[in-house]
């Protein structure tokens, strides 16, 4: 039988942002944006570690949702993708997000949509395939953390996606994680 479950961004040190040129690291910010642009120095990325994900190792993960609330800028046009990582740490303890994405899955999900709207919840696309991933790694186990990486893409079309950081109001507007999964036969 199907189980579902939510995690949530807890800490302020797991939600980050910084260009993809590696500078402007920032893990404090209410505001956390991912831009696209032309070349690296106008991309940014922004890493989400959920803690304590309580999925047992040999599940099946049959669906996965990110919601998180946009609160300015409302164009996605980004891949998200998770840190190819069993256990990965918060972005104060590794503080970057730019150099982190060198060990991300090859499981990735494009979202490209104008105005998702401001001030709720907004979910993106089903991320199975890369949540599955982590979940199905040799050396996961439940009450590990998962990071997930949403990357501005390559583009002539500047757009930001400006999202809630923990920072801002913690838990309860943070960035969410919805899996639904079936869990290994006894």
């Amino acid at each position: 039988m199907p189980i579902t479950k939510t995690f949530h961004v807890v800490y302020g040190t797991h939600d980050a942002s910084e260009r993809l040129d590696g500078t402007g690291f920032n893990h404090s910010s209410p505001q956390l944006n991912v831009a696209s642009g032309l070349d690296d120095a106008d991309r940014t990325v922004v890493g989400l570690r959920f803690e304590n994900v309580t999925i047992q190792d040999g599940s099946t993960v049959l669906s996965a949702k990110l919601r998180i609330q946009a609160v300015a800028n409302d164009d996605a046009r980004l891949t998200i993708c998770a840190e190819d990582s069993y256990n990965p740490v918060p972005f104060n303890t590794n503080p970057t997000v730019a150099g982190r994405l060198a060990g991300r899955t090859l499981e990735a999900v494009d979202w490209v949509a104008q105005g998702v709207g401001v001030q709720q919840y907004v979910e993106s696309p089903d991320l199975q395939s890369v949540v599955g991933s982590i979940v199905a790694r040799p050396d996961w186990a439940s009450h590990f953390s998962m990071v997930l990486f949403l990357i501005g893409c390559r583009s002539v079309y500047a757009d930001t996606l400006s999202i809630i950081g923990f920072e801002f109001a913690g838990t309860t507007m943070s960035a969410r994680l919805d899996v639904t999964y079936e869990p290994p036969a006894p």
